[in-house]
């Protein structure tokens, strides 16, 4: 469950409220989030298999979808600003030429 709201709930927001979502940001936001989601979910676990005493904390406390969210969040912004959509391009282009 936690995996899939980290990967799917910001693109989906930002492809809603925000014009600037492009399609390769999204991708990359839903890989991020789902996969550090999981890594963290994961690590206290293999740990824990492995018989080592699990010392692994994250920072402040907080639920390893909260980062996975933080990290998807940051991919969508700057991944949609690198290489935003061809019909974001035009637009821009042809707003700047009128």
């Amino acid at each position: 469950y936690a995996v899939m709201v980290a990967g799917l709930f910001i693109p989906l927001a930002g492809a809603l409220w925000w014009k600037g979502t492009s399609r390769t940001g999204a991708l990359f936001s839903m890989i991020t989030g789902g996969a550090l989601t999981l890594l963290l979910i994961a690590i206290p676990e293999f740990l824990r298999i492995r018989g080592m005493e699990s010392e692994f904390e994250l920072p402040f406390g907080l639920d390893p979808i909260v980062y996975g969210m933080l990290a998807a969040l940051l991919a969508l912004v700057l991944l949609s600003r690198v290489f935003p959509d061809d019909h974001q391009t035009e637009k821009k282009k042809f707003t700047h030429n009128n």
